[in-house]
């Protein structure tokens, strides 16, 4: 995981909350990259899957507040993005897309 944020590319806020999933970044055809973070002013835990599968605190990919996951492999993931957070929110999770 890293702790840097990517400086090209499209960077938005987008609120979570445990009251439901919510898709932080569509499908795209065109991603070249994507960086997740939850900043270290949040107060819980970012549970997110690269897949077409709703997240859980199982079975999930998570982040901790001040973590990061950044995806800039050269065949980086072009699916739906989708999130669930740890506590009532709302709270807002940076993602940044490169295409």
């Amino acid at each position: 995981m890293s702790k840097t944020a990517r400086t090209n590319g499209t960077t938005v806020a987008v609120p979570v909350s445990s009251a439901g999933v919510v898709v932080l970044a569509a499908a795209n055809s065109s991603r070249k990259g994507l960086w997740i973070s939850n900043p270290p002013t949040n107060t819980g835990r970012l549970y997110f899957n690269l897949s077409d599968t709703n997240p859980t605190a199982t079975l999930s990919e998570y982040l901790n507040p001040g973590d990061s996951y950044e995806d800039t492999r050269e065949t980086c993931y072009q699916g739906i993005v989708s999130g669930l957070y740890s506590i009532a929110g709302p709270q807002n999770i940076a993602v940044t897309e490169q295409s």
